[in-house]
């Protein structure tokens, strides 16, 4: 009250403006957020699915320079993986969904090729073969399930997933020996003997003739024959040249790749070395079509009067638009069907090494052999690459008995 009158009034401070109460930071996220309101742009936290996982760890391969072979193993178990469970949170994914896409990709068919439907038929067979087999093998698809297993310990040490969710998945089963008799096994690679191998080079333009030539001279593998450059061969040595790929299967070991071409493989190559810059592939596409369109215009039995005349336009497009190198993969291709068309068993450039290795092993030893295929274990050559050395064990059977 007031003490002269004794009466109650009110005290008038000014207008309360509640702007100039609060501080400043206050008001600019509140102006904010109004904004974020006012434009729709506020949503709900997003959740790290599997399908986004995958990404994140394919963009870290690519990152790290990780091979196109390797990427392809990954991409391929990612594809089941993103079928089946590619929408669900990667927090949520358990060991029983990963025993899923296992089973899943172990039940993809694909139509059984003849050469396999040879060697799965017996001589005298009541039964008939299927027509139908699975399409990978149990080696493949175990790879896929440990490569998924190290999908998630990646994203547990880049905090993706919780410690357990990474430890959980780590308990799922892989295909063990005697279960799902529908999945095939994997099969053996076996040399090929010298005689299916000139059939397939007389079908063969001239520049994959000399690849496969070259291949079974120097015993290497078919990603680093088609990788020959001028640059990247040592000619110091006019006996022994010395070809250093720039990719090959060691490298992640920091290991050096060297490659042997002596006088025979030197006579294969040097043709394709006198016309080029050194740092050019020797053996490019475009020269392997310009052959066969060539091979078809002499072949070709329509008059060009009525149609089927040639035109350099189109083929300059198609030449234009070939790669600078073969892969692994149209190498492999065009063997396979150039096999097809000569009539011999069907086979594929890897088996060029087996073959190489065999011959080495049975002429100079194992040892040798392993030296000259780049092997560390000279055990290797014995069990994968002249696993079978039919002539020797017939004539020892044959002595001993």
């Amino acid at each position: 009250p007031d003490p002269d009158t004794g009466r109650r009034g009110r005290l008038y401070v000014g207008i309360w403006d509640p702007v100039k109460a609060l501080p400043q930071a206050t008001l600019d996220a509140a102006k904010v957020r109004l904004q974020e309101l006012r434009a729709g742009a506020v949503k709900a936290a997003a959740v790290l699915t599997v399908e986004g996982l995958t990404k994140l760890h394919l963009a870290f391969l690519e990152s790290e320079g990780t091979s196109y072979k390797e990427t392809h193993h990954w991409r391929t178990a990612y594809r089941f993986l993103n079928r089946e469970f590619g929408t669900l949170a990667a927090s949520k994914f358990t060991p029983l969904a990963l025993e899923v896409v296992r089973d899943t990709m172990a039940s993809e068919q694909r139509p059984r090729n003849s050469a396999a439907k040879r060697l799965a038929e017996p001589v005298e067979s009541a039964q008939p073969v299927p027509e139908f087999e699975s399409r990978y093998c149990k080696l493949t698809v175990n790879a896929a399930v440990k490569r998924i297993k190290s999908l998630y310990r990646w994203a547990w040490r880049r905090s993706h997933v919780e410690a357990h969710v990474a430890n959980g998945i780590q308990i799922a089963e892989i295909l063990k020996k005697g279960r799902r008799k529908d999945v095939r096994g994997s099969r053996k690679v076996g040399a090929v003997s010298r005689a299916d191998v000139e059939a397939t080079c007389a079908v063969l333009p001239n520049t994959l003739a000399a690849m496969v030539r070259l291949q079974l001279e120097c015993g290497c593998r078919p990603g680093e024959i088609v990788q020959v450059r001028g640059c990247d061969i040592d000619r110091s040595d006019p006996s022994c040249w010395i070809f250093s790929p720039l990719r090959h299967k060691g490298e992640w070991r920091d290991e050096p790749r060297e490659i042997y071409f002596g006088p025979k493989g030197q006579a294969i190559l040097n043709p394709f070395l006198a016309d080029r810059l050194p740092v050019v592939h020797c053996f490019q596409p475009a020269e392997a079509l310009r052959e066969r369109m060539e091979a078809a215009t002499r072949a070709r039995k329509t008059n060009s009067k009525w149609g089927g005349q040639v035109r350099p336009e189109r083929r300059a497009r198609r030449l234009a638009a070939c790669r600078e190198s073969f892969s692994a993969d149209t190498y492999r291709q065009a063997v396979g069907r150039a096999a097809e068309d000569a009539g011999v068993e069907h086979w594929h450039p890897h088996q060029l090494r087996h073959t190489r290795a065999t011959e080495l092993r049975t002429k100079y030893g194992v040892e040798a052999a392993a030296i000259h295929n780049g092997n560390r274990d000279p055990k290797v050559v014995d069990q994968v690459y002249a696993w079978e050395n039919r002539e020797q064990a017939m004539k020892l059977a044959a002595e001993a008995s």
